[in-house]
């Protein structure tokens, strides 16, 4: 319970009252009248009720950002495209359901994986050229390889590379 809520009242006579309430504007010897008191609650109760509107917009608004925020991760794991994300390594951070299943794999299993051991031995200098390029000048690029499923199946695939920066780069 806050400080001011388990202060106590005093009350002299019919009247007035002195308190030891600091969030009521007055000197401690101040004098107050009930009818003070009680307007005082009344605007407390207004502020109280208009914090719970806000709670409920933001409650309202919480829940739209969260079903926005699921339709946008069902949309990047199960869309047509095979996604990964690389550092600056090659090393795969995050790879969507769609590019791991076409390689026969899970996610979770690729994560934390390089990504130049999927590449078929004659593009990976492509590949690494690539990367290293997209890396030093920022440009995006596009190119075509191959890739080694999990069954040893070579899969040609035409790679789309983007550089984004996070704060981890």
């Amino acid at each position: 319970m806050r400080d001011f809520m388990k202060r106590s009242l005093q009350i002299e006579d019919k009247n007035s009252i002195c308190y030891e309430f600091g969030w009521l504007n007055k000197k401690k010897n101040d004098k107050w009248k009930i009818s003070d008191l009680y307007e005082s609650l009344e605007n407390l109760s207004e502020g109280y009720g208009e914090l719970e509107l806000e709670n409920k917009t933001l409650k309202k608004n919480l829940d739209k950002f969260q079903e926005s925020n699921n339709r946008y991760i069902e949309f990047y794991n199960n869309g047509p495209l095979g996604l990964f994300l690389l550092d600056k390594e090659g090393i795969i951070k995050d790879v969507n359901i769609t590019g791991a299943v076409m390689l026969g794999l899970n996610p979770e299993d690729m994560i934390k994986s390089s990504f130049i051991g999927f590449v078929s031995g004659n593009c990976r200098d492509i590949f690494n050229e690539a990367l290293l390029k997209d890396w030093n000048e920022n440009e995006d690029q596009s190119f075509k390889i191959n890739l080694i499923g999990k069954e040893k199946d070579i899969i040609p695939v035409k790679v789309l590379l983007n550089i984004i920066h996070d704060d981890q780069n």
